[in-house]
C-alpha cells in the first residue's frame, strides 16, 4: 500500500496504536506494508514513542511476500479518510483476517453485517484504540478466529470474481 498520511489515515493509525499501548496497556505490534512520501515522518513519530520498536515498516511487498506477511497478522486495520473500494481490505478478508475499518473505506457495512471485525465512524484515535484492545481480548480468548471465518465468508459472498460477474450479467440482462 501507499504510505499516505492523510489519505490512508496513517497518522490516526499510529496515534491510535500508541494510545492502545500507553494508555490501555495493549501488547500487540503494528506492521505497515507500503512505501511513500510520508514514510520518514511516520517512522519518526513511531521512533519517538516508547513503543517505536513495536511498529514495523515492512516496505513494498508483492505477491507471495505480501501474502506471507498478511498471514502473520491477527487483524488488518484500515483507517482511511477516503477510499473507493480498498483492495487491501478485500485481500485481508480473503485470507480470513478480521478487519478494523473506517466508514470511509466503504467496507464498514460489510465487515459489521458479517461480524468480520469492526467498522467505525469518525477517526477518533481513543475509540480506535479501544477497538484494538477488544480485538486483543478476543485473540487471547481464541475468539478472533470466528471473526476470521466470517471475513472469509464475506469475501467469498461479495468479492469473488464469479459472484461479481454473475451480478454484472444479471444487471445487464435487464436492458
Amino acid at each position: 500500500g501507499r504510505i499516505s498520511k492523510w489519505h490512508k489515515g496513517l497518522d490516526i493509525l499510529i496515534e491510535s496504536y500508541l494510545i492502545y499501548r500507553k494508555e490501555l496497556g495493549g501488547t500487540g505490534r503494528l506492521s505497515l506494508i507500503g512505501d511513500g512520501e510520508y514514510i520518514t515522518e511516520m517512522k519518526k513519530i513511531a521512533a519517538e514513542s516508547d513503543y517505536g520498536s513495536d511498529v514495523h515498516f515492512l516496505g513494498k511487498l508483492f505477491g507471495e511476500a505480501k501474502i506471507d506477511e498478511l498471514n502473520k497478522m491477527s487483524v488488518f486495520v484500515h483507517t482511511s479518510r477516503n477510499e473507493g473500494l480498498p483492495t487491501a481490505v478485500i485481500e485481508a478478508t480473503a485470507l480470513g483476517i478480521p478487519c478494523i475499518v473506517s466508514e470511509m473505506t466503504s467496507m464498514d457495512r460489510y465487515v459489521e453485517s458479517y461480524k468480520a471485525g469492526w467498522g467505525f465512524k469518525g477517526l477518533d484515535p481513543k475509540h480506535i484504540a479501544s477497538i484494538f484492545l477488544e480485538a486483543e481480548h478476543l485473540f487471547h480468548n481464541s475468539e478472533l478466529v470466528n471473526l476470521g471465518r466470517n471475513a472469509l465468508t464475506m469475501a467469498k459472498e461479495n468479492f469473488d470474481w464469479d459472484v461479481i460477474a454473475r451480478q454484472t450479467l444479471k444487471m445487464y440482462a435487464v436492458y
